[in-house]
C-alpha cells in the first residue's frame, strides 16, 4: 500500500524596502538602411592544359568509385533457379548401385550358359545372309517362272508391225536381265514407229506401247509403191499399211533416189519440204485451176550442157511435173523456188484459159521462171 505524504508548506513574503525595477530605456526609432544587391556573372571555366575527353571519363570513374558500395549478391536457392549452387552446402550425389547380375536368368539355373562369343555369331550371321541372297538370286535367274513369255503390243492394229516387234528376241529372256532401253531404241528405229515405250508386267510379261506413223502420200518407184509420212520417212509397202489405198500418189522417175541409191526402200527419208510441197499441190491445184484429174511426177531437173548441147539430169535438184490427161505437162518446180506456188498455179490457169479461147493444143508449160512462164504448142 502506498503511504500518503504530506506536502510541504509554501510561504509567500513581500517587502516594501526594496526599490522596484528601473524602467528600460527604449532606443529612438531609426530609419531602415537599404542595402544594394550586387549580382555578378561567374567567369568561364578554364580547363587546365591537357584536359581531354579521357580526363573527363576518368573523373567520372573516380566519382563512381566513391559512391556507396553495392549491395552484395546472394546466391539463389535450388528451388528458385532449378540448378545446383556453386558454393555453400551441396547435396552429395550417390552413384547408382552396381548390378552384378545382368541376365534375367539366375546363375544357379541350368539354362545359363554364359555370354556367347560375339565375333563368332556375327560371322555366322553374315555367312547365313550371303547364302540366302545367293540362293534367292539363283532362284530368280534360273527359274522359268521369271522368263518372258508374253509380249503385248498396244497402240497399233497393224499385224505386220506387231509381228516384227514380237519376233525381236524378247521372249525367253529373264525379266530381270532384259535390256528394255536397247529394245526401246530398236523398236523406235522401225520405219512405221514414231516412238515406243516398254513396261515390265511381272512375273513373265512385257507391255510395249507404240505410236505408229501415219502415211500422208504414196510414193511410186520402179520397185513398188510405199507409204510416206509428213516428215519424208518411207514407211512400208502399201500392202503392209492399213487404209492407205485412198491416198494420192507421187510417181518418182529419178534415176537415183536417196543418197545415191537407185532403189527406194523402207527406212529411207525423203526431203521433208518436197513431201509437204507435193501435199500442197494435191490440195490447191484442183481449187485454183480447172484441172481435176492429173498425175504428179517427181523427176530430175534437166540442164543443157553448153559443150555438147544435150540435156543432162541434175540429181541434187528435182522438180514436180503435172501431167494432164489432155496431153500437156506443166513444170511447177519445187519448194526451193522463190515464186509462191499459188502464183504459179494462177499463171497455169491463165494459160489454160488463153489456149482454150484460141483453140490451141498445149504441149508443155514451164512455170519455173518467176513471172515469165513459157509454154509450147503441138504441131
Amino acid at each position: 500500500m502506498t503511504e500518503k505524504k504530506e506536502l510541504r508548506e509554501q510561504i509567500a513574503s513581500h517587502t516594501y524596502r526594496r526599490q522596484a525595477a528601473s524602467p528600460v530605456e527604449r532606443p529612438q526609432s531609426v530609419q531602415p538602411v537599404a542595402y544594394r544587391r550586387v549580382v555578378t556573372t561567374p567567369h568561364e571555366i578554364v580547363r587546365p592544359a591537357g584536359w581531354t575527353a579521357m580526363a573527363e571519363r576518368r573523373q567520372r570513374q573516380r566519382y563512381t568509385a566513391h559512391r556507396e558500395p553495392a549491395t552484395p549478391l546472394v546466391a539463389r536457392r535450388f528451388s528458385q533457379m532449378g540448378t545446383g549452387s556453386t558454393s555453400g552446402r551441396m547435396q552429395a550425389v550417390r552413384p547408382p548401385a552396381q548390378r552384378h547380375n545382368m541376365t534375367p536368368i539366375p546363375r544357379r539355373s541350368g539354362r545359363y550358359q554364359g555370354r556367347p562369343k560375339n565375333l563368332f555369331w556375327r560371322v555366322l550371321g553374315f555367312i547365313a545372309i550371303v547364302a540366302i541372297v545367293a540362293l534367292g538370286a539363283s532362284f530368280a535367274l534360273n527359274n522359268s517362272a521369271f522368263h518372258v513369255r508374253q509380249v503385248s503390243v498396244v497402240g497399233t492394229h497393224n499385224h505386220t508391225l506387231i509381228y516384227q516387234i514380237q519376233r525381236m528376241g524378247m521372249q525367253g529372256q529373264n525379266i530381270f536381265l532384259v535390256n528394255t532401253t536397247a529394245f526401246t531404241l530398236l523398236i523406235g528405229a522401225l520405219p512405221m514407229v514414231a516412238s515406243a515405250r516398254i513396261e515390265k508386267q511381272w512375273p513373265d510379261g512385257l507391255k510395249i506401247s507404240v505410236l505408229e506413223r501415219t502415211a500422208r502420200l504414196l510414193w511410186q518407184t520402179k520397185q513398188g509403191v510405199y507409204g510416206v509420212d509428213n516428215t519424208g520417212m518411207v514407211m512400208a509397202p502399201v500392202s503392209d499399211l492399213n487404209g492407205a489405198d485412198h491416198l494420192q500418189t507421187v510417181v518418182d522417175r529419178r534415176t537415183q533416189n536417196v543418197a545415191g541409191q537407185k532403189s527406194l526402200l523402207p527406212g529411207f527419208r525423203l526431203n521433208t519440204a518436197d513431201v509437204q510441197f507435193a501435199e500442197t499441190i494435191f490440195d490447191v491445184l484442183p481449187r485454183i485451176t480447172s484441172v481435176k484429174a492429173f498425175t504428179l511426177i517427181y523427176e530430175s531437173t534437166l540442164y543443157v550442157d553448153t559443150a555438147t548441147g544435150r540435156g543432162r539430169p541434175s540429181e541434187g535438184n528435182a522438180t514436180y511435173v503435172v501431167a494432164s490427161p489432155d496431153g500437156w505437162v506443166a513444170y511447177l518446180g519445187n519448194s526451193a523456188d522463190p515464186n509462191p506456188l499459188e502464183n504459179r498455179l494462177v499463171e497455169l490457169q491463165q494459160i489454160l484459159v488463153l489456149t482454150q479461147k484460141q483453140q490451141l493444143h498445149l504441149a508443155t508449160i514451164d512455170l519455173r521462171f518467176g513471172l515469165r512462164p513459157v509454154y509450147t504448142l503441138k504441131n
